[in-house]
């Protein structure tokens, strides 16, 4: 449903966003197996080595990437929108969807990218997200290199079940002066009555580099990522709940972005064997739980914005200093394996001090 404070719901809209939280850990799960696990066995099975982020990389104002494109060419891409409501036609002007490109058998044989004995077999069944066969028709559309939407089923028989409805989603465009104006009219950094092309050169390219940093990622970013952040702004200046997952061959990383404030990141980190087995008398169960392939474990890293990227109260217009940070990480924790579903995630601290992994962690 379209942003309102929990307060204000009624108890059967309480329970379909209770219903739609959960639906988005689940399918928290399925991405980072997909972008991540998949990924690496991509890459072992083709003899390759996995290009692991350095961990400098996950700071905020990092550009995180130090990795040459052709060397993470079998990593997994994704770009995904999972939204609370139906997205609105309005959205039309903005992000392309519906019409020829909802997803269907019909749709599928037509379309170059979509694996044809994928298409024959497939059924509408398998596109609901509770479904048996709705990861393995994730993954395939995935595999076509375009945005997907889920979204509630339009199918009245189907009410409030969530679905994979489009695929070919694409961001019309990649101009960023509207949804830089935009968040900086909100943080109060220009004029409410002013457009952004009033202001000078220098002063829009620092917004605009913050507007990247607000969201997670450099002003250096590509394509996907930067569609994505277009269009998680343009669905938060809707007021809608969303949530919309980027994963790219540069970046090796999956994002979250959601229309808090809050912003989640995975990656795949190589633990030593020294490091395992000091982890192992720590936490009970931690390799089988939590380690794939003798040393490999995903950690979650959660990001929050800063006093500087928070809207503040005043008429008065806020000053930018560029070097000021508008993230700064809140939370890291090693996830447990998709199986462990009664396995909690372990509390760490990496990011800043990855010399020594094991001595790290937050009791």
């Amino acid at each position: 449903m379209y942003m309102v404070e929990l307060l204000d719901l009624s108890a059967s809209e309480l329970e379909r966003r209770n219903l739609y939280k959960t639906r988005l850990n689940e399918f928290d799960s399925i991405l980072v197996e997909y972008a991540l696990i998949d990924s690496y066995n991509k890459f072992k099975e083709n003899k390759k080595n996995y290009p692991f982020l350095d961990l400098e990389g996950l700071k905020p104002g990092s550009i995180g990437y130090g990795v040459l494109e052709e060397n993470s060419l079998l990593h997994n891409d994704a770009l995904v929108f999972f939204t609370e409501d139906r997205v609105k036609d309005e959205l039309k002007e903005f992000i392309k969807f519906g019409d020829r490109y909802n997803i269907d058998k019909k749709t599928l044989l037509n379309r170059k990218g979509v694996d044809k004995d994928f298409a024959l077999k497939f059924d509408i069944v398998t596109t609901f997200i509770e479904n048996k066969g709705f990861e393995n028709t994730l993954k395939q559309l995935l595999k076509s290199d375009f945005g997907l939407l889920i979204q509630p089923s339009s199918n009245p028989s189907k009410t409030g079940k969530h679905a994979l409805t489009d695929y070919r989603v694409k961001v019309l465009s990649l101009e960023t002066d509207p949804v830089v104006e935009s968040l900086a009219k909100k943080l109060g950094y220009i004029n409410i009555e002013k457009k952004l092309g009033e202001y000078d050169e220098l002063y829009k390219e620092k917004l605009e580099e913050k507007f990247f940093a607000y969201h997670g990622f450099h002003y250096t970013a590509g394509g996907r990522r930067t569609a994505g952040i277009i269009a998680s702004q343009i669905f938060r200046d809707m007021g809608m709940s969303f949530a919309t997952y980027i994963a790219s061959k540069e970046a090796r990383t999956l994002t979250k972005i959601t229309e808090n404030e809050e912003k989640i990141r995975y990656v795949l980190v190589n633990l030593s064997n020294e490091k395992i087995r000091k982890l192992e008398k720590l936490e009970q169960g931690f390799r089988e739980q939590f380690v794939y392939d003798e040393n490999i474990c995903v950690l979650q890293v959660t990001y929050d914005t800063t006093k500087y990227s928070r809207p503040i109260i005043s008429t008065r217009i806020r000053k930018l200093d560029s070097n000021k940070k508008w993230l700064e990480i809140i939370k890291e924790m090693f996830i447990p394996k998709r199986e462990f579903v009664d396995t909690r995630p372990i509390p760490c601290n990496i990011v800043y001090s990855h010399k020594d992994y094991s001595a790290k962690l937050i009791r």
